[in-house]
């Protein structure tokens, strides 16, 4: 873990369906999620720098992904509904996702595209320390 955390947090309104759920989960329903991103220093970060990233650039890069299930639907791509959805809605708010729309495997998820980018345009200066999801305000899952 680095000595120098820096976290962004935003803010969507995604609507999910975990189909294989035997609880009230198992139908179609909405949250207002809370994603918390913390970022480090790599190890070819210039202390002397004395700014990490800045929280703009930190939203720009959050916001590449999450815009993408703000005020959509995200179901599993084996959730048997998924592609009577999407012939259905003709606005394409429907996200049919690798994994299942858990909080926990939404956090692992964007923690490894989160990764990805900050490896591609930082190189080694940064590194992704943990990405939250909270579900509810009482709720949350952290890879």
């Amino acid at each position: 873990m680095s000595n120098i955390l820096i976290t962004k947090q935003v803010r969507a309104e995604i609507a999910h369906r975990l189909h294989q759920h035997k609880g009230k989960c198992k139908y179609i329903h909405g949250h207002s999620y809370l994603f918390e991103i913390t970022i480090g220093a790599g190890s070819e970060f210039n202390h002397a720098n004395s700014m990490l990233l800045d929280f703009s650039d930190l939203k720009k890069l959050i916001a590449s992904e999450i815009d993408q299930w703000d005020h959509a639907l995200l179901l599993s791509k084996d959730d048997p509904i998924a592609e009577a959805m999407l012939n259905m809605m003709d606005d394409s708010r429907t996200r049919v996702l690798g994994f299942i729309p858990t909080a926990e495997n939404m956090s692992a998820h964007l923690f490894h595209t989160f990764q990805q980018t900050l490896e591609f345009m930082y190189g080694n200066t940064l590194q992704m320390e943990s990405v939250k999801v909270w579900e509810t305000t009482t709720s949350c899952a952290e890879w």
